[in-house]
This record gives C-alpha cells, structure tokens and sequence, in this order.
C-alpha cells in the first residue's frame, strides 16, 4: 500500500493496480485522463489499452472526484 499527501485543489484522484502501470507509460496514462471523455470512458479506454498489449496482470482502477465536480 502507497500512503501520500495530496494538494487539496485538485479535481479529481485516480488510483490504480500496477496491472495498468506495467503496461503504459505515465504520458499515456495522463493523455487520456486529460482527454475529453466521460470518467467511465476514460477508465474503459485504459484498461482497454492495456488489454490490447496483452496485460499479463489484473487491472484495477478507481477515479475520485470531489463534492460538486
């Protein structure tokens, strides 16, 4: 388990296994979290990425946002 501060004006956490970081790079991961999806999307098109380069591990992934975003 990773414990870490976060800054308080964010939109939004995103949280994931190493199932999805062992296959994408960190640039690929932030171009689709930047992009103009839906969270749903967004999350779909991840796991999707990493299926497409024939993950070998588990992937679990969750997206936090805040109150009222």
């Amino acid at each position: 388990m990773d414990i870490f501060d976060i800054e308080t004006d964010i939109d939004g956490i995103f949280l994931c296994s190493d199932g999805l970081t062992n296959m994408l790079e960190k640039e690929q991961v932030e171009n689709v979290l930047n992009s103009n999806l839906s969270i749903d999307e967004k999350l779909q098109k991840l796991i999707q990425k990493c299926n497409n380069r024939a993950g070998t591990d588990n992937i679990s992934v969750a997206y936090l946002t805040k109150e009222g975003q």
